[in-house]
């Protein structure tokens, strides 16, 4: 469950038998939908994690590359940190 300071509640939910890296993936990109529609879209931010090739342009994307779970540019592809390791401009 991730809370809010309001006192609201949202649950998170992986495939227990999937693999570290997809399960790692997962939460993190559910996290990120979370913090995107329900704190972020009222500012009007909507580019979280955002991308450091193209800032303005989209929030990086968690993905499983190589057996890890990486934020990742979702226009080209590469790498930009490991989820959970790196700030990855503040995730």
């Amino acid at each position: 469950m991730m809370r809010d300071a309001d006192g609201s509640a949202t649950g998170l939910a992986v495939d227990r038998y999937a693999p570290v890296a997809d399960r790692v993936a997962s939460a993190a990109d559910q996290v990120q939908e979370v913090v995107i529609e329900g704190q972020l879209w009222e500012l009007g931010q909507t580019n979280w994690p955002p991308c450091p090739a193209h800032p303005d342009g989209h929030p990086l994307q968690a993905a499983v590359v190589d057996s890890l779970a990486f934020w990742v540019c979702p226009a080209d592809r590469s790498v930009v940190a490991t989820i959970g390791e790196a700030d990855a401009h503040n995730p």
